[in-house]
């Protein structure tokens, strides 16, 4: 009998050390850190396409291949899509800031001036890369006219925050004319 208590014993003690070797489960935090940091590496490139691709891993974006093609050239811009989430509907448009026709001035004085332009005599909410590259018309039919405080309202706003951190990080910087003879004159200098 006290052979099989020492056995029985003797099985659970090696059970328990055994348990104690398994491996661990991240807890939340450690999970959640791997998933930011897998965020961070992946790059776009400056292109309407890529700026897509960036607002769909931000989450505003279903789906960047039912994009639905634009008539860009009734604002002016080189090209544009409409992406349709929800309650949601998300216009990005590409402009040349160096080559703007007179429509396309026209527009982006008046985004600059009021976050709107007009188009057919109906105003149109629109938000301008400080670059002037690429434009947004994002559209919530969950935020009310004078609404600032919903969720929704706050959605958008993150939106605006998101292109322009696109913007900031992955578009190529215009040159001014200035900035133009500076970077002639110093590859002038370099090669002499």
């Amino acid at each position: 009998m006290k052979k099989l208590i020492a056995l029985i014993l003797a099985s659970l003690m090696l059970i328990s050390v055994m348990a104690g070797c398994g491996t661990t489960v991240p807890d939340a935090t450690e999970s959640t850190a791997a998933t930011e940091e897998t965020k961070e590496e992946k790059t776009y490139s400056d292109s309407l396409e890529s700026l897509a691709e960036y607002m769909k891993d931000q989450g505003y974006i279903d789906n960047t291949d039912n994009a639905y093609k634009m008539q860009a050239q009734l604002i002016g811009a080189e090209k544009g899509y409409r992406y349709l989430k929800g309650t949601v509907q998300i216009e990005l448009y590409k402009y040349n800031p160096d080559k703007l026709n007179k429509t396309a001035k026209d527009v982006v004085e008046q985004i600059k001036e009021n976050n709107e332009f007009e188009l057919y005599g109906k105003k149109i909410k629109g938000f301008l890369t400080d670059n002037g590259k690429y434009m947004m018309v994002y559209t919530d039919s969950a935020i009310a006219k004078d609404d600032t405080t919903s969720d929704a309202y706050k959605t958008m706003e993150k939106a605006v925050k998101d292109l322009n951190k696109f913007s900031e990080k992955y578009s190529v910087a215009l040159l001014d004319d200035k900035d133009t003879e500076k970077t002639k004159n110093s590859k002038t200098k370099e090669s002499e």
